[in-house]
């Protein structure tokens, strides 16, 4: 390389760092990944209760809202019995929701498999 070269620094690889959740907020994860939070007002404020500017900061996207708060103010959620609490129960609906039967299987019963899209 001589003086006044410009050379381009081009990135080898990209690195998607994912903070290290306490295990007390762990269903954190699986319900930010679950677009189901999406029409739960509970699971909204739930999140919007974890930093409500970083909230907004987001754009209301719980994964994005994960990877941007910090260390500390998990660690405080993960002590925060309230806060444990609101998470529990919010958890408890999505596994509701999940395990009841759809509209067609009330409807015609088991689909033997035959799946649609």
């Amino acid at each position: 390389m001589t003086t006044g070269e410009i050379h381009e620094h081009v990135p080898i690889t990209d690195f998607i760092v994912v903070p290290r959740i306490p295990e007390p907020l762990r269903p954190l994860k699986e319900l930010s990944y679950n677009l189901w939070w999406s029409w739960n007002f509970d699971a909204v404020a739930l999140f919007r209760r974890i930093d409500a500017q970083l909230w907004e900061d987001a754009g209301h996207n719980p994964v994005r809202l994960l990877g941007m708060v910090s260390k500390d103010r998990l660690k405080e959620l993960a002590e925060d019995d309230a806060f444990l609490s609101h998470l529990e129960r919010v958890r408890w609906d999505l596994t509701a929701y999940l395990s009841r039967s759809s509209w067609y299987h009330q409807n015609n019963g088991d689909d033997h498999g035959r799946l649609i899209a």
